[in-house]
């Protein structure tokens, strides 16, 4: 008979394991990495300081970079954004230069969600579409 630790031993032998990332929970914020260069580039503004208006509509689950910025240590990012129908799926966020992506998920199609930064450097900002619909997002980016 077997004991765990051999069973064990043998799957990992046998299989290559992936930690699979869990389902995100509305409004729950998530970290993971990210790798940028796939984001449809969508022509935005260099995110500024204070209120930055966003309108972009993304097919399916694309994912599009809607703007950058260099945010200093403490700095705040708020997200409030609409869809088109609050049944839509999204997920807005900020991916560092590490390539670290923080995001939150909309829940009955907003979301209303702020970011403290916690290190100082260059941040891309970024929606991605989670369902098959085309999405209209609109709203803004304010940040301090």
């Amino acid at each position: 008979m077997y004991h765990i630790d051999q069973i064990t031993r043998n799957l990992q032998e046998k299989f290559t394991i992936y930690e699979v990332q869990k389902e995100f929970i509305d409004g729950e914020e998530a970290t993971y990495y990210i790798d940028k260069e796939t984001l449809s580039y969508v022509p935005s503004l260099w995110i500024e300081r204070g209120i930055n208006l966003i309108n972009d509509t993304l097919n399916g689950t694309e994912s599009h970079n809607i703007g950058e910025a260099y945010l200093a240590k403490g700095s705040t990012v708020q997200f409030i954004l609409a869809s088109s129908d609050s049944s839509h799926k999204f997920k807005a966020g900020i991916i560092d230069s590490s390539g670290t992506a923080k995001t939150v998920t909309s829940s009955n199609g907003t979301i209303s969600h702020t970011f403290t930064i916690t290190s100082a450097g260059d941040y891309t900002f970024f929606i991605q579409g989670i369902t098959n619909a085309q999405i209209s997002v609109n709203g803004s980016i304010v940040t301090n």
